[in-house]
């Protein structure tokens, strides 16, 4: 039985008992997963143009933001190009703040960044995740130098995130560079720094610093697997705004490949 421990309601399994008690009920969701972290050459294709729809959704959302507007006016105007294109499910956050939440009934005010978040189930199944924040005045240096850092850190992670490698590898060589560049780390997280993306918006494998819900997973990496890569730490000096790095990138023989393309991670200038 492959759920049984997270998906299979109580009651349905007990029926199944029931009904069937000369019947050896085996969980099976270990060998389910192990299928389903390394994609087909299908998948691959499939998730690839998802990832174009998605860029297509966001970059509408970049078009028609502006002060006054509706957080819901402004993402049904977004992801009205995802069910155009066939998107099956969408996951909505926007924030001004720095708490995402479902978007509201409220006028935007435009006066720092504006971070609108969207996962999207395409007409295939698979699921993306992508973030872009539209910035309305300049960042500070500190903002500016972390984003710099980051961004570092996300080009060793992707030179070094070959086959036989460890998730933990990915998360020591994001650590490395921060520490390189003069940032002070606060302690670990549970936030996951990557975590396995496909026919589910969280699939396994995941890794975060600190184990969160269930328990990390140190998995060694293979290529066709596919992961949502947004590390987070603590650092100190603690800037007004996080770089807030969120995409899908795809493991192969030489490296991490950018599902996104192009896509562009800093803030957005908004004039």
């Amino acid at each position: 039985v492959c759920g049984l421990q997270w998906i299979l309601p109580v009651g349905a399994f007990e029926q199944l008992r029931n009904g069937l008690p000369d019947v050896e009920f085996v969980n099976a969701d270990d060998l389910l997963n192990e299928v389903r972290m390394v994609k087909s050459a299908l998948e691959i294709q499939q998730i690839r143009e998802l990832w174009s729809l998605a860029k297509s959704a966001m970059q509408r959302f970049v078009e028609i933001v502006e002060p006054g507007r509706s957080q819901r006016e402004l993402s049904a105007e977004a992801a009205r190009v995802l069910l155009a294109g066939g998107a099956r499910d969408i996951l909505i956050f926007i924030s001004e703040d720095g708490s995402a939440s479902p978007p509201e009934d409220t006028p935007l005010k435009c006066d720092g960044v504006v971070t609108y978040h969207m996962e999207m189930s395409g007409e295939s199944g698979h699921w993306a995740e992508i973030t872009v924040h539209c910035a309305y005045r300049e960042p500070s240096a500190l903002a500016q130098r972390l984003m710099d850092s980051e961004l570092r850190a996300y080009d060793e992670v992707r030179k070094m995130a070959r086959p036989g490698a460890r998730l933990s590898d990915m998360a020591r060589t994001f650590e490395r560079v921060l520490l390189d560049d003069g940032w002070e780390l606060g302690p670990p997280t549970d936030h996951y720094d990557f975590h396995g993306q496909g026919m589910d918006t969280i699939e396994l494998p995941w890794y975060a610093a600190a184990p969160g819900w269930g328990a990390s997973q140190d998995r060694e990496l293979v290529a066709g697997m596919v992961f949502s890569y947004h590390p987070r730490r603590a650092v100190r000096p603690k800037p007004d705004w996080l770089p807030g790095i969120n995409e899908d990138v795809l493991i192969t023989e030489n490296g991490i490949e950018r599902l996104a393309g192009d896509w562009n991670l800093r803030w957005r200038m908004m004039r």
